[in-house]
């Protein structure tokens, strides 16, 4: 790397330095950066809620695929589109 006049160039001990604080640096800003996302998910997280089925109502085929069979519907919503 060619320096221009007047330029100050880093060598050795102060080249390792300043990298090492710079890398510092980029650790710190990205560690506040991952926890402010982390509060703000946090916050808007729903707990997710499963219910136990049991074992004997539970069907599977032949290639072991998971048979499920609805029983009720529980909710039905319809959305109105602005344009229909």
């Amino acid at each position: 790397m060619w320096a221009e006049v007047g330029e100050g160039q880093l060598i050795g001990h102060e080249l390792v330095q300043e990298t090492t604080e710079k890398i510092s640096q980029i650790k710190d800003r990205l560690k506040a950066a991952r926890d402010c996302q982390k509060s703000y998910a946090d916050k808007r997280r729903k707990p997710l809620e499963f219910s136990v089925v049991p074992l004997d109502e539970i069907q599977i085929d032949a290639k072991l695929n998971f048979v499920e069979e609805p029983v009720e519907i529980l909710k039905r919503e319809f959305k109105k589109l602005k344009r229909s």
